[in-house]
Parts: structure tokens; C-alpha cells; sequence
């Protein structure tokens, strides 16, 4: 299959699967209020009248940012304290919403029954959970070995070097190879929950194995079905901005306009990734390995019943 069709295959589904848009939508919207709630009230009442800002015009030191702590710390531990719960609410929601999601798009019907979809979310919980607490673990693996490895290679280099510039090269390279394997790790992740779904299995750490070696062996595919949603996500950020920076200031209805924008937004999001999830299960499922038939034994499914 190639890239456009999946792709296109994914947009199909995504639009038949309106019910579980709007359901991946309300919940993105109910862990997304506290947080706006906590930052609107830290921006209107904690920074409105501060002076701090002012002095950031001139030379920034530490001691301007210890004062601005000293003024304006119970706004941050006020954030912190909303923003940490809503975090750990999150990742223990996300792999009910995935499994059902994944669920609910293999079955590829049309007749979507919300009954269904939380007796398969909570069916695949617990692997979906397990696997989240894998990839996070790994990533936080890699992630604090090349952090030790990036500052023992930047501090070699400015110890030696008569400008800091092959420093500041060193960081942006390790920085940038983080960030590739960090994307590499979500395309596996997604591999490997539908390999949960699609096998039904309960060994997760052996749908990583498999996650790995789909990602792997097909490489190029899975790249640019990426790519296309990362552009078609660009593309309707890029919407939402030029629609914004249209609406003029003094008109009367853009704070309303603005937040329907920002909805809309929000709506296209979850459909983009409705439609991604869609067209990785074509994918996965057009070149999995077929199973293994051994000719001969007595329980071959190859050979008739008596």
C-alpha cells in the first residue's frame, strides 16, 4: 500500500469514528481546564501588577531572579500544585483511551457504541499501562545516559576549544539526537499497542520486541505516514494562526471567535490522531508476518478435521 492511500484509508476512518473524536475530545478538554484555570489566574492576579518585568528590559541576573521568586512564588507552587495532579491524571487516563480507541478502530464498523468502547479500554488497561510504564522507562534510560554523556563531552570541549561555538554545536547535536530517538520511541509505542490489540496478546514486553522490528523492517512506510499527519497538524495550526492574526482587536466578538478557533482546533487534533491510529492498524495489519503453517502435523490449521 502506499503512503496517500493509507493515508487517505486513515482520514476515511477517522471521519466514520465521529462518536470517538468527541469523546477523545471532551476528556482532552476536562484535564485541559484546571491547568488554564491555575496559569489565567497566575497571569491575571500573580504577574498583572509586578515590576519584575520591567527590569527584564535591562541585564538579566540571579539576583532579579531570586526576587522575582520571592514576589511571585505562591503563584508558581499554585500552578505546580494543579498542574502535577492533572500530569498523573493523564498518564493513568491515556492508556484507557488508547486501548479502547485502538479497539474501537480495528473492529473498522461504523455502529460505534460507547458501551463497548469501556469494556475494551478496561480490557486492554493493564497492558496498555505496562507497556506506557516500559517506554517511559526506557526513554528516561536514554535520555539521563546521553544527558551524563552530553555534559561530559560539552565540558571536554570547552576545556580545550578557544570559543565556546564547538560547545554550543556539541549541545544542539545531542540535543537533536535525543529528540530523533524520543520520536522514534512514540512511532514504536504505537506499534507496539496495536500489536497488543491486534495479537490480543498479554506479553508486552514482547510487543515492543515486535514494535521494534515492524518499525524496522518498514522503516520508509512508517516515516512518511508520520510525516504526512505531522504536516497535516502544521497545516491546521498554520489555519488557526493566520485565522487569529486576521480577527481584528477592537472587534467586539473575538475573545468568543478566538475560543471557538481554539476548540475547532482542539477537534481537528483529536481527528488527526483518530486518523493516524487508523491508518498505522492498516498498515500493521497489511504487512505483519503471516503465521507459520507446518504441513503434516496433527494440528496444523492448514489440515481438515475430522
Amino acid at each position: 500500500m502506499s503512503t496517500p492511500y493509507l493515508f487517505i484509508q486513515g482520514l476515511k476512518r477517522g471521519g466514520r469514528a465521529g462518536r470517538l473524536v468527541a469523546i477523545l475530545y471532551c476528556i482532552t478538554l476536562l484535564l485541559a481546564l484546571p491547568v488554564a484555570y491555575a496559569f489565567h489566574t497566575m497571569l491575571g492576579t500573580g504577574f498583572a501588577d509586578s515590576a519584575v518585568f520591567m527590569d527584564l528590559t535591562g541585564s538579566f541576573d540571579f539576583t532579579l531572579a531570586r526576587d522575582f521568586l520571592d514576589q511571585h512564588g505562591d503563584a508558581f507552587r499554585t500552578v505546580i500544585s494543579t498542574v502535577a495532579p492533572t500530569v498523573l491524571l493523564a498518564l493513568l487516563v491515556s492508556p484507557f483511551l488508547v486501548g479502547g480507541t485502538l479497539a474501537a478502530l480495528r473492529e473498522n464498523t461504523s455502529a460505534f457504541a460507547f458501551r463497548t468502547f469501556i469494556r475494551d479500554a478496561g480490557y486492554f488497561y493493564g497492558r496498555m499501562f505496562r507497556l506506557s510504564l516500559i517506554l517511559i522507562s526506557a526513554g528516561a534510560v536514554v535520555i539521563v545516559g546521553a544527558g551524563f554523556v552530553l555534559t561530559a563531552v560539552v565540558g571536554a570541549t570547552l576545556h580545550d576549544a578557544l570559543s565556546e561555538i564547538p560547545a554550543i554545536s556539541a549541545t544542539v547535536g545531542g540535543i537533536a539526537a535525543i529528540g530523533l530517538f524520543l520520536a522514534l520511541l512514540l512511532l514504536v509505542a504505537d506499534y507496539a499497542r496495536i500489536s497488543v490489540i491486534v495479537g490480543d496478546t498479554r506479553h508486552v514486553l514482547w510487543a515492543c520486541v515486535r514494535g521494534v522490528g515492524f518499525v524496522t523492517r518498514n522503516f520508509r512506510a512508517v516515516l512518511l505516514l508520520a510525516l504526512f499527519f505531522i504536516a497535516s497538524l502544521l497545516l491546521i495550526t498554520a489555519v488557526y494562526s493566520l485565522l487569529t492574526d486576521f480577527i481584528p482587536h477592537e472587534f467586539f466578538l473575538r475573545a468568543p471567535i478566538l475560543i471557538l478557533l481554539q476548540q475547532l482546533l482542539v477537534i481537528g487534533r483529536s481527528f488527526l490522531r483518530v486518523a493516524s491510529y487508523s491508518a498505522e492498524i492498516v498498515l500493521f495489519e497489511d504487512r505483519k508476518p503471516a503465521p507459520m503453517l507446518f504441513y503434516g502435523w496433527g494440528d496444523s490449521p492448514a489440515l481438515p478435521r475430522g
